[in-house]
């Protein structure tokens, strides 16, 4: 068998501090930016990067949306709606017609059954 590498406690205590300290640089956290991208219209969202502060922050945030109260409604009174009223119909009067009065006679007066009857019109 072929030894290549004889790991003695020294040597793996040496590879371990080694391991560390170039892994270190991996580990250690690093500032987090986030950007906020409008959302209202272009591109909606947050993005996050990490990265190394070159300068003094830059924030910026965009105003948030106006909002106007709504104008006041005013509404009108319900429409007045009537039956229609029943067609209006002029009928003529009814026609007058005069009977001729009955063809008037006289009777003069005579006897009947022992009693006088007076003359009239009949």
């Amino acid at each position: 068998m072929l030894k290549l590498f004889r790991i003695t406690p020294r040597r793996a205590t040496l590879m371990a501090a080694l391991g560390a300290a170039l892994a270190l640089p991996l580990m250690v956290s690093t500032p987090a930016e986030a950007w906020w991208r409008g959302g209202w219209g272009w591109h909606p969202g947050v993005s996050i990067g990490i990265g190394v502060p070159v300068g003094p922050p830059v924030v910026y945030a965009p105003p948030p949306p106006v909002y106007y109260r709504p104008p006041p409604v005013y509404y009108g009174p319900p429409p007045v709606v009537y039956a229609a009223p029943p067609p209006v119909v002029y009928a003529p009067p009814p026609r007058v017609v005069y009977a001729a009065p009955p063809a008037r006679i006289w009777v003069p007066g005579y006897w009947s059954r022992g009693a006088w009857i007076e003359g009239h019109w009949r």
